[in-house]
């Protein structure tokens, strides 16, 4: 009897990863190519599959979808089956004019067995609008805007020459660039932002910030746990953290404001910049290399001058010190 139950265990096992591949490779696919009206707007719903977008040539579209199973371990195989056919042959893609709308599925029973991931190539200057429940998604470089949002999954995005927006509930973000506006945010997830021409506001419940460069006029930072790392900073900035260090390089030409509830603070501002600075740690000790005219000078305290003066740059942390050096 012990020989026959681990016969049949084993046999469930290869069935149970024969689905698994199954569900991972896709039950069924189609593909499509549209002629569209430039600017293409395109707009992709998928409740969980991954997504991903590409540039290609001016007036075309093409899309491929890859269906897979929406609860492989409880689908009815007849059923599944039905549905898988059903979106072949009639895949959820609208198109009107310049607009292309995918993922929605009129049919109820069939959207909640299948799953789709799209892999999708749009001219450059398409606008796009993605929405995932689940599912991680990649858009590559685009000259028009683009918005992300996901319930849960990684999110990566190239240089984008519009406005970026992206949101998720949890998952890591990446944005290489952008050339607009930019706004992301994360329940929970490392945000990781190349170069930024614009206004740049990101917030994330935990996890660390890190920016390479930013020249917009207001740049805003919210972690609630995590570092925060700004470098090539030209403009104003806000930035705040529970909890974590907060380092940042770059030219005030705007107001600074940088706090820390718990974690050191360190700035790096060229030589001969003017600015004014006043810096405050409850238990921690404040240093500085610039020639400060102080009017408040101590262990925790530092206010003054910088050379001619100019914006003002504030810096307070709970616990730790707090570092101003010529860079």
């Amino acid at each position: 009897m012990r020989r026959i139950a681990i016969v049949i265990g084993l046999v469930l096992v290869g069935l149970t990863s024969a689905a698994a591949v199954a569900a991972a490779q896709g039950l069924g696919r189609f593909e499509r190519t549209l002629t569209a009206a430039d600017p293409v707007a395109l707009s992709i719903a998928s409740g969980s599959g991954s997504v991903v977008v590409q540039p290609g040539a001016a007036h075309t579209v093409r899309i491929v979808g890859i269906i897979r199973a929406a609860s492989p371990w409880r689908a009815d195989e007849d059923a599944l089956r039905r549905a898988v056919r059903s979106v072949e042959a009639n895949p959820p893609i609208v198109h009107e004019g310049s607009c292309v709308d995918l993922g929605r599925i009129v049919d109820e029973d069939v959207a909640r067995r299948v799953a789709i991931s799209y892999e999708v190539v749009v001219p450059r200057n398409a606008r796009v609008t993605v929405t995932t429940g689940s599912g991680s998604q990649k858009i590559g470089a685009l000259a028009g805007p683009a918005s992300v949002s996901s319930g849960s999954g990684a999110v990566e995005v190239g240089a984008i020459g519009g406005d970026v927006d992206v949101s998720t509930g949890s998952g890591s973000i990446k944005v290489e660039a952008g050339r607009g506006r930019m706004a992301i945010e994360t329940g929970s997830g490392t945000v990781n932002v190349g170069a930024v021409d614009g206004d740049l506001h990101i917030h994330t419940d935990s996890g660390g910030i890190y920016v390479e460069r930013v020249t917009g006029e207001v740049t805003d930072l919210r972690s609630g746990s995590g570092s925060i790392a700004v470098r090539h900073l030209t403009g104003g900035l806000s930035t705040e953290t529970g909890s974590g260090s907060i380092a940042v390089s770059g030219v005030p030409t705007r107001d600074w404001t940088l706090e820390s509830g718990s974690g050191q603070i360190t700035l790096r501002i060229p030589a001969g910049t003017g600015f004014r600075i006043q810096a405050h740690s409850n238990s921690g000790r404040i240093e500085t290399d610039h020639d400060v005219q102080a009017r408040t000078t101590g262990r925790r305290d530092l206010a003054g001058t910088v050379g001619p003066g100019g914006p003002l740059v504030t810096a307070r942390t709970a616990s730790s010190r707090i570092v101003i050096r010529k860079d």
